[in-house]
């Protein structure tokens, strides 16, 4: 199921630039020998009873594909009021690993990210496009 979602660090980053958190699947965070760990699950219901975790330990949403690709704009302004559009780009590299590479495209602007893990990649363009000030995000109060 991991390579289905983000990674645990990229949905870390996402939940910081803003990214809603809301979706399939979450990463649940657990307590072992004061050592806080987290495990992929469907929704933050599914673990079971609460444990008690330090203050502002809670779950993070792992998105998938799919919520991601709805999340991003099918194209985008730079400043120089360029419209560059989405493009999803796969190929592989020396070692005959896929590499997954959304592209915002332009003839004089490119704006690239790059992931063995498409999930991943998708994340890395949205924290790169709101980190940029080039998306809108709203915050959870704003809603």
């Amino acid at each position: 199921m991991k390579k289905h979602c983000v990674s645990l660090e990229l949905s870390k980053k996402l939940k910081e630039v803003g990214y809603p958190q809301e979706g399939e699947f979450w990463w649940n965070p657990g307590m072992t020998n004061k050592k806080i760990w987290y495990e992929l699950r469907e929704d933050l219901t599914s673990y079971g009873s609460p444990q008690k975790l330090p203050k502002g330990i809670i779950g993070i949403v792992a998105p998938l594909a799919s919520e991601l690709m709805e999340k991003l704009p099918k194209d985008i302004a730079n400043k120089d009021n360029d419209r560059l559009v989405l493009e999803i780009r796969t190929y592989k590299n020396r070692n005959d690993e896929d590499i997954y590479e959304p592209t915002y495209y332009h003839p004089h602007n490119i704006i690239t990210q790059t992931d063995t893990n498409f999930c991943n990649a998708l994340a890395r363009m949205y924290i790169y496009l709101a980190e940029n000030k080039l998306l809108e995000v709203k915050n959870e109060e704003e809603e």
